[in-house]
C-alpha cells in the first residue's frame, strides 16, 4: 500500500464504475477491484484528502457495495476524522434503516472495527434498532466482535473477554443455542499466549458458575475447560 500508492490510485480511477448500476459479472468485478484499490491507496492519506476520497466514493455510489466499502474504510482508518466518520455512519443508517439485513450489516461493520471497544459496543446495544431477543441482531454485534474484532476482543486487559462473558450471560436466558455459539471465541483459548489463556479460562469459569446456566452453554464451556 505504501510503495504502490499511486498505482492503486490509478487502478481505482480506471475501474471505478461511472455508469448506472449493473449486476453483471464485469461490473461486479470492476466494483470489487475499485473498492480494493480504494482501501489500499487511502491507507497513506490523512486529513482532508482522506475524508474527501472516502466521502466522494460514498456520495457518488448508487449501490450498497460501494457505500459499504467507503463506510468500512471510515470505520477502520485510524486517521479518519471522527466527525466525518460519524456522519457517514448516520447517513448509512438513515438510508437503509427499514432494511433489516442491511441494518445487521451496519451493526456488524462497527462491531468488527478495531476502533470499537467495549464502550462503543455498549452504545451499539443501546441503539433503538438493537434487540437482544433478535438472534441476527445479537450476532451482528456480539458474535462479530468476538469472531472478527481481534485487536479489541483480545485486549491485554481482558476487557473484550469480560464483555463477551456478560453478553453471553444475558443471552443465555433468552436463547441457549445462541449463547452456546457465542462462547466459541472463548473456547479457543489454547491458541493464545499464557496471559490470554488465563483470562479466557477465567471468563469460562465464571460462565460455568452462572446461576441457571443452560445445558447448551454448559456443554460447550465445560468441555472447553476440561481441556485445560
Amino acid at each position: 500500500a505504501a510503495t504502490n500508492s499511486e498505482t492503486w490510485r490509478r487502478i481505482y480511477e480506471t475501474f471505478r464504475v461511472r455508469t448506472a448500476y449493473q449486476p453483471d459479472a464485469e461490473s461486479i468485478a470492476h466494483r470489487s477491484l475499485a473498492n480494493l484499490a480504494l482501501a489500499y491507496f487511502t491507507r497513506n492519506l490523512s486529513g482532508e484528502s482522506l475524508t474527501k476520497a472516502v466521502r466522494e466514493h460514498f456520495d457518488q455510489a448508487d449501490n450498497l457495495t460501494d457505500r459499504r466499502a467507503a463506510l468500512s474504510i471510515a470505520l477502520n482508518h485510524r486517521a479518519f476524522d471522527d466527525g466525518a466518520r460519524d456522519g457517514l455512519v448516520q447517513e448509512f443508517y438513515d438510508r437503509w434503516q427499514e432494511e433489516a439485513l442491511v441494518v445487521d450489516l451496519w451493526f456488524a461493520l462497527q462491531a468488527q472495527s478495531e476502533r470499537t471497544g467495549v464502550e462503543r459496543l455498549q452504545q451499539l446495544e443501546a441503539h433503538a434498532a438493537f434487540d437482544l431477543k433478535n438472534p441476527n441482531r445479537a450476532r451482528s454485534v456480539i458474535a462479530v466482535f468476538g469472531m472478527q474484532n481481534h485487536r479489541k476482543f483480545h485486549a491485554l486487559d481482558g476487557s473484550g473477554y469480560e464483555y463477551l462473558k456478560r453478553a453471553i450471560q444475558r443471552v443465555d436466558s433468552l436463547n441457549p443455542q445462541l449463547s452456546a455459539r457465542l462462547a466459541t471465541p472463548l473456547s479457543r483459548w489454547q491458541r493464545y499466549d499464557v496471559n490470554r489463556q488465563r483470562l479466557m479460562q477465567g471468563a469460562l469459569q465464571d460462565l460455568v458458575g452462572s446461576d441457571d446456566i443452560s445445558k447448551d452453554l454448559y456443554e460447550i464451556v465445560s468441555k472447553s475447560l476440561a481441556e485445560a
